[in-house]
């Protein structure tokens, strides 16, 4: 994580599978019909909150890179 007057940037590293940020928001229906689709959901919400957003992975490592302009 790094800070300074205008950005605030944060790498996130994890084992899993990656996340898919490019997705619509999953309807209510999905929702209650499958789990799953809350990780979709905060998908949506990480993207729509971040300024930037990028994602990359290195075999079952992924890494996501946020930054918030302040």
């Amino acid at each position: 994580m790094t800070f300074d007057e205008f950005w605030l940037d944060v790498t996130v590293e994890y084992e899993g599978k990656p996340l898919i940020t490019s997705a619509a928001a999953p309807s209510h229906e999905e929702l209650l019909a499958d789990e799953s689709q809350l990780t979709r959901l905060g998908a949506i919400m990480i993207r729509r909150q971040a300024t930037k957003l990028a994602t990359d992975a290195s075999g079952t490592t992924q890494r996501i890179h946020l930054g918030f302009e302040h």
